[in-house]
């Protein structure tokens, strides 16, 4: 048949729904069950229609959807030889329908809105309703697919049975007598019928295929993209194979190379492994040479070092004698100078006597020549009462004796001789009174001028002496340092339960009369018995000088009162106190109550250096000097910065200390002037009512604030030409609060905020002083933690003097305290500034 001919154009899916009865496999149209029911009654000839229904895929096969790859491209097929019926035709048929009303308009519009093949389908079972009991059934629907998740059971075995096949006729001739007039008339309207439904058919698979037809151009136009990509990938292909092929013999190429460097590598390794064994064994023998030198330069070193130390240390032994005896020396000099100096003065003195002596007695002598000239007038005066009476009586004789006129002319003359006579002497006595007192003048002028030249000479001699004398001074206390350290150990109380320390003192070297070393006698446990004790010692603190319990304030402040005439030379001068709470820090720093037995009153270091000041003032002054006092006095309380003369009707401010490095300069703070001994008195006074104080179980009366008196002192003296020459020191007198344990003083709530805040402040000003005993420079040393180390950073400074007392409790029971407070002595003690740097006395043989 010409039907089988025909080849199938393979399209892609159009998104159409695919039919529910009819297989992607199967034939369009199905009509082999019509026709087998049709020809059941006996063999007949096929139409042309028929053969077209039997043409094997006449129709566009239902593409499944359901397959992992999406169909091939669409291959152009060429025109069918045959026309199809519709064609032939030229007309259109309206489909067969269960509904009669339906005409060929409602035929036309369900054209117009086009079928799917499911719509097809399901049309076609619909005319075809009485065919399903039809032998021969469609061996594939949609209802009987696999999806594609189920693969269907194999066939290979199975031989296939056409779909176009008819029912086996009657008889072998395809006809039966019987039937063939019944059957011929019903066969003929029964085609026309299902040639109708099929031409109805036909068009809507026209319809398919044009829609099928403009998605072949559309993929045709699709397939020239992407033949035109395809070129366009290839030509991009060859460029990248071309590209690769280079990469390769670069590849190739630099694989030959690293072959090459690799052989030559290991060439070279071999080489440097010989060479290095070579230089190895060379370096082995080089390092034994070396080590045999060595050996032989740190025995010659050895043997120079210990030449060397003998040297350095009769060299050291012999500069430290050098230095001693120039301290001596210098200390002979000044108590020569000294000796002189009161011997001159007392020689002055003893002229300045004299000469007071002779001025008494030339006023003595003045005074007699006054009273004799006084008595000469009064002389005078009588003389000439008497005259003047006699010359009365002369004039009464004269009248009464008138005849004896010659006898009483002669008497008259006798006595005008006598009162010229006594005339003369009395004008000699009044010029003899004239001479003595204008020589007595002369005496007493002559007297004042060598008593004011000689006066002149004294004061010019005594300023020369005073400058001999501070720079003598001078070198004095840079010798002892600009650091130095004291120890003071308080007298025990009056408790009898409380029991002393037995100390050992050490005497100094240059002073057997004073001590300048201590050992603290210790208690340890036994290492073999338990409770029992050991006695022990520690080793020697040796101090500039120590204070044992005999002494008292008068013996401090002649001890240290050379400081002080340094703030009157104007220098800085720092005197603090050390110690655990209870040691005797105030009484050393401000007593004004009264002393031990025997004593009026023991003053401590503040009231005996406001009398020094204004006495040096005063004393200064007739060497040309003016002086000016200021003062003020601050706290260090909790951490903070007060002032202790502000009024105490409300909080007292915050102060803030600026950094400046070399002094002591607090914001928007101000000195009070101080005129007199009384003004420093009652700042004083003042201060130590507002400082915090509290009791403790060690301390009646304990500190709770470090206290510090500042006081500033400018002089002023005229050199003449309009010059002057200027000095401005400044004292510095530092009581610090105790150091003390919570748990021993019994202090609570505020109270042992306090002594937190004190120990603090202590251990860093302590860690201050370790750190710069090591030598570390005050830049790198921090002082800003703590208000107590930023307040004393000035007095650590080369240009200041300062004075360090360690208190000492006398006490068993403060042993540890005892030994902490001289450790900590020892560390500030080991801090140099400027000059000699600090250094403590000797000490030799205990006592």
């Amino acid at each position: 048949m010409e039907g089988e001919n025909s080849h199938t154009q393979i399209v892609r899916p159009s998104g159409i729904r695919p039919p529910s009865t009819i297989a992607a496999s199967s034939r369009l149209p199905q009509f082999s069950a019509s026709i087998s029911q049709s020809s059941s009654f006996g063999l007949h000839e096929m139409s042309d229609s028929q053969s077209n229904a039997r043409a094997p895929q006449s129709m566009v096969p239902q593409v499944s959807t359901s397959l992992k790859r999406g169909p091939s491209h669409p291959v152009s097929q060429p025109d069918p030889k045959r026309k199809t019926l519709a064609e032939k035709a030229g007309t259109e048929f309206p489909s067969r329908s269960n509904n009669p009303s339906v005409g060929p308009a409602s035929t036309s519009r369900s054209v117009a809105k086009g079928y799917s093949l499911k719509d097809v389908t399901r049309s076609i079972a619909t005319a075809s309703t009485g065919l399903s009991a039809s032998r021969h059934t469609p061996n594939s629907s949609y209802g009987s697919s696999h999806g594609p998740g189920n693969r269907p059971a194999s066939r290979s075995h199975v031989r296939a049975r056409s779909n176009t096949r008819t029912v086996r006729p009657a008889t072998s001739m395809d006809s039966r007598e019987e039937n063939s007039k019944v059957r011929s008339g019903h066969n003929a309207t029964d085609i026309d019928e299902r040639l109708g439904k099929f031409e109805t058919e036909f068009q809507t698979m026209k319809q398919l295929m044009d829609s099928a037809a403009m998605d072949k151009d559309r993929y045709v136009e699709e397939l020239d993209i992407a033949k035109r990509r395809v070129a366009q990938l290839q030509a991009k292909k060859e460029g990248l194979q071309d590209d690769l092929d280079d990469a390769k013999r670069e590849l190739q190429n630099a694989t030959r190379e690293i072959q090459y460097l690799k052989n030559d590598f290991e060439k070279q390794k071999r080489n440097h492994e010989d060479d290095c064994e070579l230089l190895n064994r060379k370096h082995s023998r080089e390092i034994e040479e070396e080590r045999r030198l060595l050996s032989m330069e740190r025995e010659k070193h050895q043997d120079l070092q210990r030449q060397l130390e003998e040297k350095c240390g009769r060299e050291a032994e012999a500069q430290r004698e050098k230095l001693e005896r120039e301290l001596t020396e210098y200390r002979s000099r000044i108590s020569s100078l000294r000796q002189e100096k009161e011997l001159e003065v007392q020689r002055l003195g003893l002229q300045l006597q004299a000469r007071q002596l002779q001025l008494k007695n030339t006023e003595e002598e003045l005074r007699r020549a006054k009273d004799q000239i006084d008595d000469h007038e009064h002389t005078i005066s009588r003389l000439n009462a008497k005259v003047k009476q006699l010359e009365e009586n002369a004039r009464s004789l004269q009248e009464a004796y008138g005849s004896s006129e010659n006898r009483k002319d002669h008497q008259i003359g006798d006595m005008s001789r006598q009162l010229q006579e006594l005339s003369k002497r009395a004008e000699a006595a009044e010029r003899s009174a004239d001479e003595a007192n204008k020589a007595a003048k002369r005496a007493i002028e002559a007297s004042n001028e060598e008593f004011e030249k000689f006066k002149l000479e004294l004061k010019e001699k005594l300023v020369r002496e005073e400058e001999k004398r501070h720079k003598l001074f001078e070198q004095v206390q840079d010798l002892k340092g600009n650091i130095r350290v004291m120890c003071r150990i308080r007298p025990p109380g009056e408790n009898p339960n409380d029991l002393p320390v037995q100390f050992e003192y050490l005497q100094s070297e240059y002073d057997e009369d004073k001590f300048a070393g201590v050992i603290v006698p210790t208690e340890k446990d036994h290492p073999a018995e338990e409770g029992r004790k050991v006695a022990g010692r520690t080793p020697p603190f040796n101090f500039e000088r120590i204070f044992d319990p005999s002494c008292t304030n008068e013996d401090v402040f002649d001890e240290i009162s050379q400081l002080v005439q340094s703030v009157m030379d104007g220098k800085k001068v720092c005197i603090f106190c050390y110690g655990q709470t209870g040691s005797g820090k105030t009484y050393t720093m401000s007593n004004q109550g009264p002393g031990g037995e025997g004593q009026e009153c023991d003053y401590g270091i503040i009231p005996r250096a406001k009398e020094m000041i204004f006495r040096e003032m005063e004393r200064l002054r007739s060497l040309g000097w003016e002086y000016t006092v200021e003062g003020s006095y601050l706290e260090v309380y909790k951490n903070k910065l007060y002032d202790l003369l502000a009024p105490r009707d409300a909080a007292p401010k915050t102060l803030e200390v600026k950094k400046v490095s070399d002094e002591l300069d607090i914001k928007d703070h101000r000195f009070t002037p101080l005129n007199t001994e009384e003004d420093l008195e009652s700042m004083v006074k003042t201060a130590e009512t507002n400082r915090h104080v509290a009791e403790t179980n060690m301390n009646r009366a304990s500190s709770r604030s470090h206290s510090i008196l500042v006081l500033k002192i400018r002089g002023k003296k005229s050199i003449g030409d309009g010059k002057f020459k200027f000095r401005e020191g400044t004292l510095n007198l530092i009581d610090l609060a105790g150091s003390e344990s919570v748990g021993r003083s019994g202090a609570t709530g505020d109270v042992a905020e306090e002594g937190r805040q004190i120990n603090m402040s202590l251990t860093h000003l302590g860690t201050v002083l370790k750190q710069l005993g090591e030598g570390r420079k005050k830049e790198s040393v921090d002082f800003s933690s703590y208000t107590l180390t930023q307040v004393l950073r000035p007095s650590l400074g080369e240009s200041c003097r300062t004075l360090m007392f360690v208190m000492v409790s006398p006490l068993k029971e403060n042993t540890k305290e005892t030994i902490s407070s001289l450790k900590f002595a020892e560390n500030a003690q080991k801090v140099k500034q400027g000059g000699g740097g600090s250094k403590s006395a000797g000490s030799k043989k205990a006592r």
